[in-house]
């Protein structure tokens, strides 16, 4: 078989943070429930949540709570950090994964190519600090927009395209953009790989 790693990624929105439970031990053993069942061997257990300045002092304190149960089971702690994050300080994680991609609203007629914009990138960078280690992760995706006007309708499948009217916007993973992407990264965080 493959040789491949498996990283139980847990989405959590901020409605589940704001509940205010211990979700901790919950997250936890649900994982390891889940992996066991599945034959499922792992190394770390990711969150990814969209935490802004009013709900990140929840999810910070929610790291530091998962990463310790972790850490005594010899396992470790990620989390998917968006470009708008950078600006702040990062949870307590073992390193952060970086989301290059979705860089502008895919619900706005005027954006070229909502996968990614290199130029947004760079922006971001700009003010970017970060004292963890951060991988990266690229888009390898496409999917066609419809609008009606300018009124974004949704999601298209390949067979759906032609039963739609309207303006449809096909978006490409464009391998030019990644590689400029990946090089306004290099220059501003120069110590991370």
């Amino acid at each position: 078989g493959l040789d491949v790693e498996i990283v139980p990624v847990v989405f959590i929105t901020v409605e589940a943070l704001r509940l205010d439970k211990p979700l901790g031990e919950r997250i936890v053993k649900r994982v390891d429930d889940m992996c066991r069942a599945n034959g499922i061997k792992y190394k770390e257990i990711q969150l990814d949540c969209d935490w802004t300045k009013e709900t990140k002092h929840m999810f910070f304190s929610l790291c530091q709570e998962v990463k310790q149960m972790l850490h005594e089971k010899k396992l470790g702690l990620s989390a998917t950090i968006r470009l708008h994050q950078l600006r702040d300080t990062l949870p307590d994680i073992d390193y952060g994964v970086l989301m290059l991609y979705n860089t502008e609203n895919l619900r706005d007629y005027k954006v070229k190519n909502s996968i990614l914009n290199s130029q947004v990138v760079k922006e971001y960078m700009r003010h970017a600090r970060s004292d963890k280690h951060l991988d990266f992760a690229y888009p390898t995706y496409e999917w066609t927009l419809w609008f009606k006007g300018n009124k974004f309708m949704g999601i298209l499948t390949q067979s759906d395209t032609a039963r739609h009217e309207g303006i449809l916007r096909h978006e490409t993973s464009d391998f030019t953009e990644i590689m400029k992407a990946k090089n306004a990264i290099k220059q501003d965080l120069k110590d991370i790989d």
